[in-house]
């Protein structure tokens, strides 16, 4: 089940007083309608009672996928909390910087995809597009894979091919799931690529 504790806020328009449900945990599996709202962006979303002004909340949170087995620690790392507990076995787990990168994780986890091999992905093609910023995957088409550039506010295809290259290219490197969560993201994308070319 998911975990929440109510709290309040106050309203950036008149300073009036938002109590909201604050979630520390999302369960996907449970709560689907949960996992809903942080796809379409409405999650932490608060109305003022007295103005309807609206603004979104941030904060940290776990979100847990049992079908797929992989919990994402959200603005903060649970490791200390998961060593106390035990890392569920066969699981993933990744830590973000905030939604955006989550709905990342979730969209590639949902698509049946390794995050891994996908931040190599978006590393190729950043250098062969000359890319310098974030790129976040979105779905397939096909047998294409769909990225959003919101740097240019625009969306970007490539063939799956270039995934199926990347998984090839770093069967050797050897990625051990850890006991800790795992931040893998532009940099780390980098940081394989790098790898590689050394190889």
């Amino acid at each position: 089940m998911s975990k929440h504790t109510k709290d309040s806020t106050s309203c950036p328009v008149c300073n009036s007083t938002i109590r909201f449900m604050r979630y520390d945990s999302v369960n996907a599996g449970i709560n689907p309608e949960l996992k809903e709202q942080i796809l379409d962006g409405s999650f932490g979303e608060v109305k003022c009672p007295k103005c309807g002004a609206t603004c979104n909340l941030v904060y940290n949170f776990l979100y847990h996928d049992m079908k797929d087995k992989y919990l994402i620690c959200v603005g903060t790392d649970y490791t200390d909390t998961m060593r106390e507990f035990g890392k569920p076995e066969g699981y993933k787990l990744r830590y973000v910087a905030g939604i955006q990168h989550l709905v990342d994780k979730i969209h590639i986890f949902d698509a049946g995809l390794d995050d891994v091999i996908m931040e190599l992905t978006k590393q190729w093609m950043r250098d062969k597009e000359g890319i310098d910023g974030e790129l976040f995957f979105v779905e397939t088409q096909d047998d294409e894979l769909v990225f959003a550039w919101p740097d240019e506010m625009k969306g970007l295809g490539v063939s799956k091919k270039l995934y199926d290259d990347c998984k090839e290219s770093i069967v050797d490197l050897g990625f051990r799931e850890a006991d800790t969560f795992f931040k893998i993201d532009m940099e780390y994308g980098k940081t394989i690529k790098a790898a590689l070319s050394n190889c």
